[in-house]
């Protein structure tokens, strides 16, 4: 018995041993190292549950001193992703992220911008360290206590760049930290996607931050998203600390633009009023307008467009303003009545005259009539034109017949009306006999032209002119017979 009793304090000491050997940098089970980069920089970590590394630190052996340098840090480590930075078990002077091999000076900057799998910096990152810079990834969700802090700490030295948006922290954690919306360079790599940024001060006399306003957009049952925004209709909105000075921020780089047809949006406001505008319509922030200082709904508001009135020559099929084609008014105001014109003095076909007017749907309206925005509505064009059509019907012409000569007994035809396009199609009739004379044509009007039977209607229109609108008299002309 005495003899396993000593085996195995000979098995724990020997145990012990090997932890005694074991340098600070292995107080992490499994803690791995990478081989230098360009720069002379090791890197320790662990390896996650879910593979990724985690509890990255900078490592060196060689008592490596650290001044006004920029640390890189990669998107992966030996394929690894980086998951989370810091580790108080490699600790210098409570400095999770350098171990007690590096000294570090000052102005020393950690770049996480490539990580793009981060999601945490562990507490104490960079803490005590003087002029330092973190600059972080959208996806870091969580920054730990005492990252950065520097005393004392009405003085500002450090800086993060962060998405502030999206990160869980208490500004009074950060004491002398300034916080910062927008990375020093790489600026799509944390700026989020749909959503606005922080740029503030963070101090002990500084409210927690970051400082937001929740805003929803109400856009009317009429109008769509130009350009929706992502998966909601909110977004968020900073101050820079907190003490009622302008927005930081605008629309523009988030785009919710919404449109509606023949109207311009005009920006949102902070009531369907319109009285207070936020935004304008290029979704700028207004100079001057009061910050909202408390969840609100923005109300978008659209100016109504002028829309053009054009009527199409029912001859050539061209497009003109109403006013060189009528006696019509060139524009309107969407949403406007519009009055018809009574008139069209464009080209007609040959044979036809007008007959007032239609929309684009063949629809006939009246002339003088009112249209409403019900009426007009589907026949703009995205342009904000109204085009007239002139409505055309074929002409008719009645001929009449006169017997001509004195004491004539000749039987007459029976007036007759025809269609212009009928006109060259039916010859002009012959008359009853009387005896002792001869027919020798008729005589068209007042003229002195005289067409045979063999000739058509037609030719009665082509010598009076088609835009006659009085009935044509036909006279027969006789000559005496001779025996």
């Amino acid at each position: 018995m005495k003899r396993k009793v000593i085996s195995y304090l000979l098995t724990l000491t020997m145990i012990l041993s090997m932890f005694v050997g074991i340098g600070v940098n292995d107080r992490v089970a499994g803690a791995m190292t990478t081989a230098p980069n360009a720069e002379g920089i090791i890197f320790g970590y662990t390896i996650g549950d879910d593979g990724n590394a985690e509890q990255v630190y900078v490592y060196s052996s060689s008592n490596k001193t650290l001044k006004n340098t920029k640390i890189t840090l990669p998107d992966k480590i030996e394929s690894h992703p980086i998951g989370s930075i810091g580790s108080l078990a490699f600790a210098q002077n409570n400095d999770s992220f350098f171990s007690q091999e590096v000294t570090v000076e000052e102005g020393v900057t950690i770049d996480a911008s490539n990580c793009l799998s981060l999601t945490k910096v562990n507490n104490y990152v960079g803490y005590g360290e003087f002029k330092a810079t973190l600059i972080l990834p959208k996806s870091v969700k969580e920054i730990g206590t005492n990252v950065l802090m520097y005393n004392p700490v009405n003085r500002n030295y450090n800086h993060i760049y962060c998405d502030a948006l999206n990160i869980d922290f208490k500004s009074n954690d950060y004491n002398g930290v300034t916080f910062h919306g927008f990375p020093v360079s790489t600026a799509s790599k944390v700026f989020p996607e749909g959503k606005l940024a922080l740029s503030q001060t963070i101090t002990d006399n500084n409210i927690p931050a970051p400082y937001s306003t929740k805003v929803s957009f109400d856009i009317g049952r009429e109008a769509a998203w130009a350009t929706a925004p992502k998966s909601t209709d909110e977004f968020y909105m900073y101050l820079n600390d907190g003490l009622n000075q302008d927005v930081l921020l605008n629309l523009s780089a988030y785009k919710p633009y919404p449109k509606l047809d023949h109207q311009t949006f005009d920006g949102f406001y902070t009531s369907d009023l319109w009285t207070t505008k936020v935004f304008d319509g290029e979704g700028k922030f207004v100079s001057g307008s009061t910050l909202l200082a408390s969840d609100k709904k923005l109300h978008a508001h659209f100016t109504p467009n002028t829309c053009r009135v054009l009527i199409k020559d029912a001859k050539t099929s061209e497009d003109a303003l109403a006013s060189t084609k009528s006696n019509g008014s060139d524009t309107f105001t969407y949403g406007d009545d519009y009055t018809v014109p009574t008139t069209y003095t464009g080209g007609l076909p040959d044979g036809y005259a007008f007959d007032g007017y239609s929309l684009e749907d063949g629809s006939k309206i009246d002339k003088n009539k009112k249209l409403t925005k019900d009426n007009y509505n589907s026949s703009l064009t995205p342009e904000d034109k109204l085009i007239l059509y002139p409505k055309i019907k074929e002409k008719e012409y009645t001929f009449s017949f006169n017997g001509g000569k004195a004491g004539s007994s000749a039987t007459m035809p029976n007036s007759q009306t025809l269609k212009y396009t009928k006109l060259k199609d039916t010859k002009l009739p012959t008359p009853g006999s009387w005896a002792g004379h001869t027919f020798t044509g008729w005589k068209i009007g007042s003229t002195s032209t005289v067409l045979g039977t063999d000739k058509c209607y037609n030719d009665v229109i082509n010598e009076v002119g088609v835009n006659t609108t009085d009935d044509v008299t036909l006279t027969a002309q006789w000559e005496d017979r001779r025996y």
